[in-house]
């Protein structure tokens, strides 16, 4: 994962180095939940980027932060590290 706080007026993220068009299913939502604490704390919209290698290809979106998902996130991040489950209510996240 890249963040960019330049010139620019997104933030972006990139998941992996060699991620294949199968795999992308699986990074896209993951690339997603990275980029919003960045979009959030450096103030930017947010856009994913994942660079399909057997294609040659970059795939892009933009959309808008996720506030509340990025001030969240960094719970959610310990509790990965810590091997717990991950919610599946979406009030609790």
């Amino acid at each position: 994962m890249v963040g960019c706080p330049a010139a620019s007026p997104t933030c972006s993220s990139t998941s992996s180095k060699r991620p294949d068009r199968f795999l992308i299913n699986y990074l896209k939502p993951v690339a997603f939940a990275q980029a919003d604490p960045y979009g959030h704390f450096f103030r930017r919209e947010k856009e994913v980027q994942i660079h399909i290698v057997e294609e040659d290809k970059t795939e892009t979106w933009e959309e808008n932060t996720d506030k509340k998902g990025a001030i969240k996130a960094p719970s959610s991040f310990e509790k990965a590290d810590r091997k717990e489950k991950p919610s599946t209510n979406k009030t609790e996240m």
